[in-house]
């Protein structure tokens, strides 16, 4: 039975593979028609043109950036679309600061868990084993940590 599923997932992804190729090698032609290597893909080797042509492109929408003369040549002008505003960034509490600079240092899902006073105290989890830190909420040193 384990031959069997490894057969099959093999037929599958040789299936995908293959078919994935083909895709590309279309694209590819549809992109470069110009390409020797390209010439009549539809299969019709009496030399009229293909009855089903690909679709053309879709057109390019136009690029701005600081360098674009945004006049067109019968003197309008099309400006460029508004830019979209920042946002708005919150102030960032001491205590936050302090929990992502020790999920920096190693630890994992930091909570904090009394964060007034002049020392904070966060729960975090570091190499599988669950820690109750004591932070100085002035420089962010840890005054001691309890492994759990």
């Amino acid at each position: 039975m384990k031959h069997f599923l490894i057969a099959f997932l093999l037929a599958v992804i040789g299936t995908v593979a293959f078919v994935g190729t083909a895709h590309a090698a279309s694209r590819y032609c549809y992109y470069n028609p110009d390409d020797p290597d390209c010439y009549n893909q539809g299969g019709y080797d009496d030399g009229q043109d293909d009855p089903f042509p690909p679709p053309p492109p879709p057109p390019r929408r136009p690029t701005y950036d600081d360098n674009t003369d945004y006049g067109t040549d019968d003197g309008s002008y099309d400006p460029p679309p508004p830019r979209r505003p920042r946002p708005v960034a919150r102030p960032v509490s001491r205590c936050e600061t302090i929990a992502v600079n020790l999920q920096r240092s190693g630890y994992r899902r930091v909570r904090p868990l009394d964060c007034t006073g002049p020392n904070y105290r966060f729960q975090a989890f570091r190499g599988g084993s669950r820690y109750i830190l004591k932070i100085k909420s002035s420089n962010g040193r840890i005054v001691y940590e309890i492994r759990n």
